[in-house]
């Protein structure tokens, strides 16, 4: 049986938002850019954003987004999904634990950290799981990081479509692959690539 996350077609890129740290105007040039080379795949990502400034930021990617295939998911807001038609929605890892069910209707992927939140998420159904971090990041430079072996020890053992997280540059998404994994998740060197 082929996983729904991979019969929706799912990019070997995760593209994680990083409003905050770009400027507007660049951010969808290079949005645009990075549509243009087959990006498939985002998470609207902006915990920093005022409620009315998430909604104008929402509708100006679907803006951009509207005449493509790119699957746009939401971080942590089932609510906002269903609100603005996305695809799907992002779980924290503390939502997996608090939520009984996931919706059924959405695309629904979690962030994990060990065996038992990958297990946890197989268990509910999640479609897809973001595993990290793998390297040490700037945004969490004391975390402890799994490393690849770590990483490839965790993924060969689930059933769900993985993305690595932590780190990740483009020469990482090959390693990936070799480690269990459907591709990286990116929230900062993406939009650089």
């Amino acid at each position: 049986m082929i996983h729904r996350a991979l019969k929706n077609e799912l990019g070997d890129i995760f593209a994680i938002t990083n409003h905050q740290e770009i400027a507007s105007d660049v951010f969808f040039h290079i949005l645009k850019n990075k549509i243009n080379k087959g990006l498939s795949f985002i998470q609207i990502r902006e915990k920093n954003l005022s409620k009315k400034d998430l909604i104008t930021f929402i509708g100006q990617i679907k803006e951009v987004l509207k005449k493509t295939d790119v699957k746009i998911v939401i971080n942590s807001s089932i609510e906002l999904a269903y609100e603005f038609d996305l695809d799907g929605v992002h779980l924290t890892s503390k939502q997996l634990y608090e939520l009984e069910k996931f919706p059924k209707d959405l695309l629904v992927g979690v962030s994990c950290h060990s065996k038992k939140d990958l297990q946890v998420a197989e268990k509910k159904h999640a479609d897809y799981a973001v595993l990290g971090p793998v390297k040490k990041t700037s945004s969490h430079p004391n975390s402890n990081f799994l490393g690849w072996e770590k990483f490839r020890n965790l993924a060969e053992r689930s059933n769900i479509p993985i993305y690595a997280i932590g780190g990740m540059k483009i020469n990482d998404v090959p390693i990936s692959f070799n480690r269990g994994s459907i591709g990286i998740a990116s929230q900062r060197d993406f939009w650089n690539f």
